[in-house]
């Protein structure tokens, strides 16, 4: 099977930033968070190899398991927010609370700082201890003032569990990776207004029924990371590898797919029977089938795997 370029989804927040439209060289159209491996029912690419016209990734997935998926039976969602403002203060579910609330999966989620402002920082946590406490500030509009700050820069990754408080700041592109969820519950959201004046749902009550206060917040700065090969995460759902690129890197699949970020450098991704570019911030899906690539060049890519 041929590695899978797919077509962008775009969604066009209120927050939206252009970061990524100048490093793809495209004109911005408003859009702030761009889904570039989705089969989800509500998101989901269109595959652009001419071998596999005018399917879905998610018929993709269907039409051609072994092939693709082997052994991996959930397909990960990859993509990119692009924020200006800080987006709304959010919650994901488990599974068994999404799956009986909303017929989804829960959510479990990474993100990588490609870029960031000097001064920006996500919200991950609060200092309080108990949904009741939490419900009180929200009522009397003070909970801003419990919410964990943590200032991150270009090349910082953090894992977010289900029940988890957070909120990625302005100035911030960030690659985002998880479970194949579009779950999310905004219990928060800045008392802001969109254009008709309007504020956004909020989703209090599912927000705090699914609310943790056990869960690890655990940045990891990459940056200066000069190793070869670092395990950023490898949690019940997934796995997440930053590879530091200086030549060739050959990559086992292992019977699973693999999708390649390239989040810094101009690479090339090589099979047996085929060779192609990847650009910054391009992700390319390659097929279980594979059995072995290398990538080459000089720069860095995620390498982001299921473990379902």
């Amino acid at each position: 099977m041929k590695f899978i370029r797919l077509k962008p989804v775009y969604e066009y927040p209120l927050w939206a930033k252009n970061d990524l439209a100048l490093i793809r060289n495209k004109k911005w159209d408003g859009e702030g968070a761009t889904w570039d491996v989705a089969a989800h029912k509500d998101l989901n690419n269109e595959v652009l190899n001419p071998e596999y016209e005018g399917l879905s990734l998610k018929e993709l997935v269907l039409k051609y398991p072994d092939e693709l998926m082997k052994d991996a039976k959930m397909m990960l969602k990859a993509g990119y927010i692009d924020a200006s403002k800080p987006l709304s203060i959010q919650i994901h579910p488990d599974d068994e609370y999404a799956l009986k609330n909303d017929n989804d999966l829960g959510k479990t989620e990474s993100w990588y700082i490609l870029k960031a402002d000097e001064d920006a920082s996500i919200i991950v946590g609060t200092s309080l201890n108990t949904k009741q406490e939490v419900k009180k500030h929200l009522e009397d509009n003070t909970i801003e003032d419990y919410l964990l700050s943590h200032k991150v820069s270009e090349g910082d990754f953090i894992t977010l569990h289900p029940g988890t408080i957070h909120s990625l700041g302005k100035g911030i592109l960030a690659f985002e990776v998880s479970t194949n969820s579009n779950v999310t519950y905004r219990f928060y959201d800045f008392n802001r207004v969109d254009a008709n004046g309007n504020k956004r749902e909020l989703h209090i009550d599912k927000s705090l029924d699914v609310l943790r206060f056990d869960n690890e917040i655990k940045i990891t700065h990459t940056k200066d990371m000069n190793e070869q090969c670092v395990v950023l995460d490898d949690n019940d759902f997934y796995r997440v590898v930053l590879i530091n690129v200086d030549g060739e890197y050959y990559y086992d699949l292992n019977d699973r797919y693999v999708i390649i970020t390239n989040v810094k450098g101009q690479l090339n991704v090589k099979a047996s029977d085929e060779e192609t570019s990847l650009s910054l911030s391009e992700n390319l899906l390659v097929p279980a089938d594979k059995k072995q690539i290398s990538i080459v060049g000089k720069g860095k890519v995620l390498l982001s795997t299921s473990k379902v």
